[in-house]
């Protein structure tokens, strides 16, 4: 594993699965309780995410909302043709801003642990 991948921790289970996260349409219902999967949801917002496209298409942004079919909306994203583009370090990302990654497109998904360590030795 090179150093650009080894700063990503596989997560995709957290994301994509969240134990206990309520489908109810009705906002309130679900305003103020707690879940281990909610919990889980909660920690990676403004987190960045390494996202990998069933085309093999890197998308890297930060973890905005997850919906109750598990889309991704990552903000301030950029795209990388494939694995080697983003591995390599040579080739410049495409900015795409704002995205909604389908489950679906979906084959994994990763957080930046590096980032969160950064932030907290910082505080």
């Amino acid at each position: 594993m090179d150093q650009q991948e080894d700063q990503f921790y596989a997560s995709a289970d957290e994301i994509l699965h969240p134990v206990g996260v309520t489908t109810s349409t009705n906002p309130s219902s679900a305003a103020g309780k707690s879940s281990p999967g909610r919990d889980a949801i909660r920690k990676l917002f403004h987190r960045e995410l390494k996202v990998v496209l069933v085309d093999d298409r890197v998308i890297i942004g930060s973890f905005f909302c997850t919906d109750r079919d598990c889309n991704i909306v990552l903000g301030g994203a950029r795209e990388y043709e494939n694995e080697a583009d983003f591995a390599g370090g040579k080739v410049e990302p495409r900015f795409i801003g704002l995205v909604m990654v389908n489950k679906k497109n979906t084959k994994a998904v990763f957080v930046d642990e590096k980032a969160e360590d950064a932030v907290e030795g910082a505080k």
